[in-house]
């Protein structure tokens, strides 16, 4: 069975949040880099973005998004990446940065551990985190 992407209107959040939290939250305790609540009232506002990845009707991956504009630039920050089974949704990558770039974004970070630095080598550690220009 084949794996797809799907962005998470905020009016349905409440549909899949049970589903995927374990896999934010277990990402976020792991990465230690920001405050779970933050995250998920960010979700709610409309401020952040959700997409999971589907293998049928199972979810097997989650991704928080959002965009952050500094005087300089818009950049899509990924907060929150997790899941089961990498190899059936990492290659979705490419997706979320054609998004990113629907949204004049100029470049994608990650905020995470330094291990998707070895799966993710596109990516060039600036700072404390992982970041590619669009």
């Amino acid at each position: 069975m084949t794996c797809s992407l799907f962005w998470v209107p905020p009016g349905n959040l409440a549909e899949v949040w049970p589903k995927v939290e374990p896999f934010i939250r277990e990402a976020m305790r792991r990465g230690n880099l920001s405050c779970f609540a933050d995250v998920v009232q960010s979700l709610a506002n409309g401020d952040a973005f959700l997409w999971i990845a589907c293998e049928g009707e199972d979810i097997v991956a989650a991704a928080v998004a959002a965009i952050r504009v500094t005087e300089w630039r818009r950049v899509c920050l990924i907060i929150a990446l997790g899941g089961k089974d990498r190899g059936k949704w990492l290659h979705f990558e490419p997706e979320i940065e054609r998004w990113a770039r629907e949204q004049n974004c100029s470049a994608m970070r990650i905020m995470g551990r330094k291990g998707w630095a070895k799966v993710l080598p596109q990516y060039r550690v600036t700072r404390i985190v992982l970041e590619k220009e669009l």
